[in-house]
């Protein structure tokens, strides 16, 4: 299976994809910027190196140039930014995506009729209401007033999401009238308003073919960076039956392939309420295979017509490198505790452990 990475943020997940890519036995092409973290991995078969561009014409015309030069199986969106540019080319035709890119594209992330509502949350919210998952009361906000009326109709406190918003950048917490009101200056684009459940937040990672699950891992996070609302630096692993059952029912109704990762909320009662999804590749699928739920090998093996039962571990907890690290530079793992490191790509751990150094040296007070 000769697979296309194609990125265009310098995300240290991603960078550690390749990695476990190959290691699963995959061929691995990858196209992002020079001087990203992911462009110094060594478990790459082809490098086609791009710039950035201000303007989404750019990035299309760089990943159809990829598609030229790797001539891929399959194509995996190694950040949010990367997964609009592959939307843009099979939604688009003023992009001008030929027949067999837009096949290829459609291979790779399943049901174009669902790209555009998994890039909006609340339309996500209202999918997943309809076919039976517990989500939080929500609303579209365009206006202040729109805001204000569902805290009153709800109460306080309620939480406030950009709809194309990611790794928590942008959420915010409000707790009174003034607060919302705050968050709501100079409001643009299209927002959702939430009632705010007051519990620990999930996650799942699954690997999906044809809306199929064929392997996946729930967790609770213990830490994210920032806390409480960004990325998870921190996770046990929790196969709670809801959660999955969840993560299976919202990848069917989307006709997902490949990465799907849906975040939860748990309320005081220990009830999941899911609270987005996400149909990319997110950090959890390059460890997997340590806890015995190789994510990567199950997407391979379904590329190759056989389908995996999962197998949703529990009970590990992982410290995600160099996440977790750059969250505290000082943290370690504790005996029986997980963290992936490296070591076996030596231009990408110096670079990894730099960056570790030089963020706490930025931030001594946090570490």
């Amino acid at each position: 299976m000769r697979i296309l990475l194609f990125a265009l943020d310098n995300w240290v997940g991603t960078a550690q994809l390749p990695r476990a890519l190959t290691k699963a036995g995959a061929s691995v092409a990858i196209s992002c910027p020079p001087q990203t973290f992911l462009s110094l991995t060594r478990f790459r078969d082809q490098y086609i190196p791009h710039g950035i561009s201000p303007s989404i014409r750019g990035p299309v015309a760089e990943l159809r140039a990829a598609i030229q030069k790797a001539a891929p199986d399959f194509i995996i969106a190694g950040d949010e930014a990367a997964l609009d540019v592959l939307h843009a080319l099979a939604l688009d035709p003023r992009w001008g995506g030929t027949e067999e890119e837009v096949e290829l594209i459609e291979f790779s992330c399943g049901d174009p009729e669902f790209y555009r509502t998994t890039r909006n949350k609340h339309e996500t919210l209202l999918l997943a209401e309809s076919i039976g998952i517990r989500v939080p009361q929500h609303r579209p906000v365009s206006l202040v007033m729109d805001a204000l009326m569902f805290a009153e109709e709800n109460g306080y406190p309620v939480v406030m999401k950009p709809d194309d918003g990611i790794g928590g950048i942008g959420v915010t917490f409000c707790r009174d009238e003034d607060e919302l009101a705050e968050a709501c200056r100079g409001l643009r684009g299209t927002w959702t308003v939430n009632q705010f459940i007051d519990g620990p937040t999930a996650g799942s990672a699954a690997v999906t073919w044809e809306g199929r699950v064929v392997e996946g891992i729930a967790y609770q996070k213990i830490w994210s960076n920032p806390h409480p609302t960004g990325p998870s630096t921190l996770i046990r692993l929790s196969a709670d039956s809801e959660m999955v059952d969840a993560t299976v029912r919202i990848a069917e109704a989307l006709s997902c392939t490949g990465y799907v990762a849906p975040g939860f909320v748990y309320s005081k009662e220990g009830v999941p309420y899911l609270t987005e999804v996400n149909t990319r590749f997110v950090s959890m699928g390059t460890f997997g295979h340590l806890l015995g739920a190789n994510l990567n090998a199950a997407l391979i093996d379904a590329f190759n017509g056989t389908m995996r039962t999962p197998t949703w571990p529990s009970g590990q907890t992982v410290m995600m490198y160099p996440q977790e690290r750059f969250r505290d530079a000082n943290s370690r793992p504790e005996p029986g505790w997980i963290e992936d490191i490296p070591e076996d790509d030596p231009e990408l751990h110096s670079a990894l452990e730099k960056a570790i150094r030089d963020r706490a040296a930025a931030n001594p007070l946090r570490h």
